[in-house]
């Protein structure tokens, strides 16, 4: 059997072609540019609203993209130039104690004729005085 012969049968196939023709917004030509005209003159009303309304203010928006990048550019070069700049060196231990990590306010305090208190201690071992 022949698939042409039995397509009534067949539920998928259509029965004659679909004229696309009646909605084709070319086939109209004076109708098709007068809807152009009209889409643009209307986004050209809105653009002119766009900027009147925008004043001072969008002009400022206008500008603050570029000022941005400045600004990036010019964070990016100070911390460049800070990361190469060497920075002041440690002062150097002043014993083999301090060397070894024990605070300077704990060799002092040990150093000291008498007791610590436990306060002293505390504040030595911490980093501060008490």
């Amino acid at each position: 059997m022949n698939d042409r012969e039995n397509h009534e049968d067949d539920p998928l196939t259509f029965p004659a072609r679909v004229p696309l023709e009646l909605i084709d917004p070319a086939g109209d030509r004076a109708r098709f540019d007068g809807i152009i005209r009209s889409i643009t003159a209307g986004v050209a009303v809105e653009r002119v609203q766009l900027r009147t309304a925008a004043g001072a203010l969008g002009a400022l928006g206008q500008l603050s993209g570029p000022a941005i990048a400045a600004a990036a550019a010019v964070l990016i070069a100070a911390g460049a130039a800070l990361m190469l700049i060497p920075g002041p060196a440690a002062s150097p231990p002043r014993s083999f104690a301090e060397s070894a990590g024990i605070p300077h306010t704990l060799i002092e305090l040990t150093m000291s004729a008498g007791a610590p208190t436990p306060d002293q201690l505390i504040g030595a071992i911490n980093g501060t005085s008490r």
